[in-house]
């Protein structure tokens, strides 16, 4: 894709890899869920995924790029292999799109170098993904008790193995509840260098 419209972008496999975690089920009507979302918003590269209960933002500040936002198939993350030189390199043509009615022209069309040698190129779908940045909750606010599912939190051990931690501390959930409001996740690792990991979860409606 010899385009002066392409984006060329770096990210982790392991990044890629973690945020398939959360992506929802199979049978998930919202189709768009079962991606992982690639997105650029005001110059910042997002890696999103959520199933609409928990969700990983991985974001990196170091890469300036115009705004676009693409869907990966978890298929396409799944065959990315782990190597011990874990970039890969994203080449993405967007969407073209009427001015008037947005409607979609020509689908966008994505290339992923992966760090043992193979390529793959594929055309994701048009739909568009939730205003994510709107639900993540400030770090600030008060104690209130809440019940979380079990099932959800274990998305966050899956993702800290698919980011290669290791040892009795490291990766440990800090979760400070907020009752019926949506919780920040904190995992105590470090992502590949540059990248921030934050994790949201959504309580449980509990009658107790």
């Amino acid at each position: 894709m010899s385009n002066e419209n392409v984006i060329h972008c770096t990210i982790p496999g392991s990044v890629l890899r973690a945020a398939a975690c959360f992506v929802a089920g199979s049978k998930d009507v919202k189709t768009y869920l079962r991606d992982v979302c690639v997105t650029s918003k005001d110059g910042n590269l997002y890696v999103v995924s959520t199933n609409g209960a928990v969700m990983a933002v991985f974001s990196d500040y170091r890469q300036s790029l115009p705004d676009f936002e693409v869907l990966i198939p978890t298929t396409v993350i799944k065959a990315i292999k782990k190597a011990p030189v874990d970039d890969c390199y994203l080449h993405i043509t967007p969407a073209t799109r009427d001015p008037k009615t947005f409607c979609t022209i020509e689908r966008a069309a994505v290339t992923i170098d992966t760090p043992t040698g193979s390529s793959q190129t594929f055309r994701p779908f048009d739909d568009r993904y939730p205003a994510f940045l709107r639900v993540i909750p400030e770090k600030e606010g008060e104690y209130e008790h809440a019940c979380f599912d079990v099932n959800l939190l274990s998305r966050f051990v899956d993702a800290k193995k698919a980011l290669g931690a290791s040892g009795p501390y490291v990766g440990l959930v800090e979760v400070v509840p907020r009752g019926q409001s949506a919780t920040r996740v904190n995992i105590h690792l470090e992502p590949p260098y540059g990248w921030e990991l934050i994790g949201v979860i959504t309580p449980m409606n509990v009658i107790r």
